[in-house]
């Protein structure tokens, strides 16, 4: 399985015109569905140093989750002035706006800060209203003050931390976005792996047959025989897709325009985060976990991100395989085209394909997996990896 994934892989890259710099595959069950928080879960992801990746919905490495013990483990750029200003009247005022309710965006806009600040001062502290102006400068100034209550604020919103894209903007740009075919055949597509981001790949589990997944314990010997016999014969493949589009998304950091996402409070600061990433020292990290080493390190948990998605609408996908299958097989094989087939494994029961596999009197072996257009399906991401960010020496992370 490892050679025939690398094989597709560069067909895909060299058929729908993709950067080997950034495209990993996406395997698993994807259909779109209806809901942007779909979308946001797959940006959100922090995937795997491999060309490929079978996508699990509940993998604990997630870039949010990451950046929010990232800034909670930064200094504070702070000059304290504000508070020398106030004096006793500090813990006061720092009581008060942590058990009232703020005025919206009383954290993204100066004036109404001000404004809040001024109006609480006239009645509790007369002396100390020309203090506003320290501080709207020490708070807009202190970027990593700023990203922490940020993402504090749209954390305690309950509600899902957005991404700059829609539902809404996919469906209606894959309309619109051209199509493409890829030919293959693996006797004919090289073997090695050409320029890529990495030189891994994540084949473990994975057969010809059967999403691991979604495949009984019991039938894995049999599968795996089958998928041995499937990849050292001959393999071709037509693939066509209506409608190919490539989409990026990037964490929220102000408030949108849009009005789908309007509602959502931005959470996202690329200032804090470039900070994060370029001083290794205590003079910006507080002593303990997480470290720069254990986020950007060797074996750090940010090696990567997501920014971009690949997706296709209308598929109609015909693979030939020239070995011949026993009556044993061909019933493994038929028994199992509904969890998935290579390279996709798109499940019949939770996404809009329909794998069909029959097999003409010599026993060969013809899959046809298809869907009609109206239902858009993921095939891959574009990712970041931190290889990018040295070389380029400027933080490209969802900037």
């Amino acid at each position: 399985m490892n050679e025939l994934t690398l094989q597709w892989y560069h067909s895909l890259i060299a058929g729908l015109s993709l950067d080997a710099q950034t495209f990993q595959l996406y395997q698993g069950s994807a259909s779109l569905g209806s809901q942007s928080e779909w979308l946001w879960n797959v940006l959100d992801a922090i995937p795997p140093e491999s060309i490929n990746n079978y996508y699990n919905p509940i993998q604990a490495n997630l870039f949010s989750q990451n950046y929010a013990a990232v800034i909670g483990q930064l200094l504070p750029i702070s000059t304290n002035d504000f508070q020398s200003c106030l004096g006793d009247y500090y813990e006061i005022w720092n009581t008060y706006i942590h058990s009232t309710t703020l005025p919206t965006n009383f954290y993204t806009d100066p004036q109404i800060m001000s404004q809040f600040y001024t109006s609480w001062a006239s009645i509790n502290a007369p002396s100390k209203i020309n203090c506003a102006q320290t501080l709207i400068a020490e708070f807009f100034g202190d970027i990593i003050t700023k990203a922490n209550v940020l993402y504090a604020n749209a954390s305690a919103s309950k509600q899902t931390l957005a991404y700059g894209i829609t539902m809404k903007n996919v469906l209606e740009k894959i309309k619109r976005a051209p199509g493409a075919t890829i030919t293959f055949d693996n006797t004919q597509t090289s073997r090695k792996m050409r320029s890529a981001w990495t030189q891994k790949t994540q084949v473990k589990d994975l057969n010809f047959f059967g999403a691991p997944d979604q495949i009984q314990k019991s039938n894995t010997e049999a599968l795996s025989s089958l998928s041995k016999k499937v990849v050292s014969n001959t393999i071709s493949i037509q693939a066509t897709y209506d409608h190919v589009l490539s989409i990026e998304g990037h964490p929220l950091q102000t408030k949108s325009t849009n009005p789908l996402l309007s509602s959502y409070l931005p959470w996202f600061s690329s200032a804090a985060f470039s900070r994060a990433f370029g001083t290794k020292d205590n003079t910006v990290w507080k002593h303990g976990f997480p470290s720069w080493d254990t986020t950007f390190g060797l074996s750090g948990n940010m090696q990567r991100d997501t920014f971009g998605l690949v997706i296709v609408d209308g598929m109609e996908v015909q693979m030939q395989s020239t070995a011949t299958y026993s009556q044993t097989e061909q019933r493994t094989a038929t028994s199992a085209k509904s969890s998935g087939v290579w390279p996709f494994y798109m499940n019949e029961n939770t996404t809009a394909v329909q794998n069909d596999v029959a097999f003409n009197t010599n026993g060969n072996m013809v899959i046809h997996t298809s869907s009609e257009v109206g239902n858009p399906q993921l095939i891959g991401v574009s990712i970041n990896t931190l290889n990018a960010i040295t070389n380029s020496k400027t933080i490209q992370f969802k900037i």
